[in-house]
């Protein structure tokens, strides 16, 4: 079941890097969030993107641990890492979270100014 529900996270995260790559990114090649005065917003982006991608790497090498096993050995695995799994899962919401906070007060900021 938490299996599932890393998957669902990470497909999740996912989206939400999409959504801010295409945010980032303009027709013109020029990104609507560089300015001197976005600078702030795209700090605090890019620090939880780079959590974000550390956490799926943990996810990716945790997920090719569980793969490499076979049979009861997989079951050990899976419950020596299950802690590690669910805390990852909570990090990916907690990521996926902020990067949404960060994109609506950006977008709010905006439509503001």
């Amino acid at each position: 079941m938490l299996i599932l529900a890393l998957s669902n996270e990470v497909a999740d995260i996912s989206l939400v890097l999409d959504r801010v790559y295409n945010a980032r990114q303009a027709p013109d090649g020029v990104s609507p969030l560089s300015s001197n005065r976005n600078t702030t917003y795209l700090a605090a982006l890019d620090n939880q993107l780079e959590k974000a991608r550390a956490l799926l790497v943990e996810l990716e090498a945790l997920s090719t641990n569980l793969t490499k096993e076979k049979g009861l050995k997989t079951r050990i695995t899976w419950i020596l890492n299950q802690s590690n799994a669910e805390a990852l899962k909570n990090q990916l919401i907690a990521a996926r979270t902020k990067i949404n906070e960060i994109l609506l007060a950006y977008n709010t900021y905006v439509s503001l100014t």
